[in-house]
C-alpha cells in the first residue's frame, strides 16, 4: 500500500470517528425562544363570574361561546434561559399589545359592539420550556400588567405552546382582571405568533 493510501485511510477513519461521536448538523436541544414574536390572539370563549344565585350560593363561574375580542401585540423574550432538572426558564418577558374587547354581547356568541382598541402593556412575565421539549405543547409564557401594588391589572397566558421553526401556536387565555374576583373575567381562544427577524 503506497503512503498516499496510507495517508488517506487514516483521513478517512479520523472522519468517520468524529462523525459517529458527533450529533448531526442542525439539531439543537436548548430553545430557541429569545427574541421578539409579533403574536395574534382570537378568542372563542367568555370566561366570568356570575355571582351569588339561587342554585349557586358561591361564585359561579360561567363560560360561553363569545367571537369578535382580538389581542395583538409583540412579545419579548430576552436570553439568556435557565435551566434546572430539565426545565427552562426565561424570566425576563415583557409585551406590548393592542386588545379589543367586547362592549355588548349580542345573540348566539357574538359581540355585538367592540371596544375601541387599547394599549395593554405586560411588563413582566416568564417563559417555562418543560422536559418534553421539543414536544407540541411543551411550552408556557405568562406575562402580567401588574407595576406596582393594584389590585386590578391584566394578564396573558399562553398555553400549549409549540413551536415550529419561526412560528409559535397554542391556546391563549386574556385575563381582563387577574385578581379581585373569585373568576376571573377572561377571554379563551388561541394565539399564532411569528418571529420578527
Amino acid at each position: 500500500m503506497t503512503l498516499s493510501r496510507i495517508f488517506a485511510r487514516v483521513c478517512l477513519i479520523a472522519f468517520m470517528t468524529v462523525v459517529s461521536c458527533s450529533e448531526p448538523a442542525g439539531i439543537d436541544h436548548s430553545p430557541p425562544l429569545s427574541g421578539a414574536w409579533q403574536v395574534r390572539a382570537t378568542f372563542t370563549t367568555y370566561q366570568h363570574d356570575n355571582g351569588p344565585t339561587g342554585t349557586c350560593p358561591e361564585h359561579c363561574g360561567i363560560s360561553e361561546p363569545l367571537t369578535g375580542p382580538t389581542l395583538t401585540g409583540v412579545l419579548h423574550i430576552a436570553p439568556p434561559g435557565t435551566a434546572k432538572g430539565g426545565t427552562t426558564t426565561f424570566s425576563n418577558v415583557s409585551g406590548t399589545f393592542l386588545g379589543r374587547t367586547c362592549d355588548v354581547i349580542g345573540t348566539g356568541g357574538t359581540c355585538a359592539q367592540l371596544s375601541p382598541e387599547k394599549s395593554i402593556a405586560f411588563p413582566s412575565g416568564t417563559a417555562t420550556v418543560n422536559p418534553d421539549y421539543p414536544a407540541a405543547g411543551s411550552i408556557y409564557v405568562s406575562i402580567s400588567g401588574k407595576t406596582g401594588t393594584e389590585l386590578d391589572y391584566p394578564a396573558l397566558g399562553l398555553m400549549n405552546v409549540t413551536l415550529a421553526g419561526d412560528s409559535l401556536s397554542g391556546d391563549a387565555f386574556w385575563a381582563l382582571q387577574a385578581v379581585g374576583l373569585a373568576v376571573t373575567p377572561a377571554y379563551v381562544g388561541t394565539f399564532v405568533a411569528h418571529r420578527v427577524k
